[in-house]
């Protein structure tokens, strides 16, 4: 089976299941039995290693078991993106399907099982990563290991977000020639503080706390957004600088500014590639100057461009290049 996304990234094809389990273990031990299937058998892993998380895919025709062993230094994310199967923590055991990932935290052992030809997205995510944008959220630091409920709605609002990330993060990988470009750098960190703020944990009820920040604290968080733009932000970074949660940071700096914190630095993007198309001494292409502040889908950022601007991007560079 081709794969459906990093496709850029292939790096097995192969028809031997030692080998295939052998490529799963960049982040944890993978042992894989074949449960049956038909003749022949093919599966394809794509890889990428990214500055927090680890981001793979495999496609395969074959129907097989999958024993994950346990690693205290990572989180992994799994979304099946063809086919369907279940998974198992301990005795519990979960669909896994377009409608319901799965979340597997820290320490613990998991079996997966698919029910025959399939294309799963597992995305590895450091534990620090995880806790760093926990405490950030939180304003505190924490002492209990982060637990994660094992399984994800896809269906709801804060699961449908995290699997439009995951394939976000994916395309701009796909897209993009630099893996560290910040077009890549911020859905990865926009997944992992998605992940927190919206996927039920042991801190969850902490996190639901909201009062109101001071206007000084919102005048923080927002010369820290422009100061910062062309950096991958997170919502837990953001709040940190502000000494708020990330609940009262949302409410406050909508009630102060009418708009999120992440629309604001969209904003301040969108500003930062406007004047880099109108100036002289920046020779550019609007794919590039989009690209560079972390725009990859072109037609939404087109479209937000020209609700702002009153005209398309690519418009202002020729209007720039009439007037030289």
């Amino acid at each position: 089976m081709e794969p459906a996304v990093l496709k850029r990234f292939v790096c097995l094809d192969t028809t031997d299941v030692g080998e295939l389990s052998h490529a799963l273990s960049w982040a944890r031990s993978h042992r894989i039995d074949r449960v049956s299937g038909r003749v022949p058998e093919r599966s394809t892993v794509s890889y990428a290693r990214l500055d927090h998380s680890s981001v793979g895919y495999l496609a395969s025709n074959a129907r097989f078991r999958d024993r994950i062993g346990p690693t205290e230094s990572a989180f992994c994310l799994l979304l099946a993106f063809e086919g369907s199967g279940e998974h198992s923590v301990g005795t519990q055991r979960f669909p896994l399907t377009a409608a319901t990932g799965a979340m597997h935290s820290a320490g613990h052992p998991v079996e997966v099982t698919t029910a025959g030809a399939s294309g799963m997205l597992s995305v590895s995510l450091k534990k620090r990563a995880i806790v760093t944008e926990l405490e950030n959220q939180l304003g505190r630091g924490i002492q209990a290991p982060v637990e994660f409920a094992p399984s994800l709605n896809m269906a709801s609002g804060g699961g449908f977000k995290l699997r439009y990330l995951a394939h976000r993060l994916c395309e701009a990988l796909d897209r993009s020639p630099d893996k560290h470009l910040l077009a890549v750098a911020q859905f990865e960190v926009w997944l992992i503080s998605h992940l927190v703020n919206s996927q039920r944990h042991n801190y969850t009820r902490l996190l639901n706390r909201a009062s109101s920040a001071a206007p000084w604290q919102v005048r923080a968080a927002e010369e820290f957004i422009r100061a910062n733009a062309e950096k991958s932000l997170s919502l837990g970074d953001i709040a940190s600088v502000a000494g708020v949660s990330v609940r009262t940071l949302q409410y406050s700096f909508q009630r102060h500014r009418g708009m999120r914190p992440m629309n604001f630095l969209r904003q301040v993007r969108l500003e930062h590639v406007h004047a880099e198309l109108l100036s002289p001494e920046v020779k550019t292409t609007v794919s590039e100057s989009a690209m560079r502040w972390g725009f990859s889908h072109f037609g939404r950022f087109a479209a937000d461009y020209a609700k702002h601007y009153g005209e398309a991007p690519s418009a202002t560079l020729r209007r720039n290049h009439g007037a030289r």
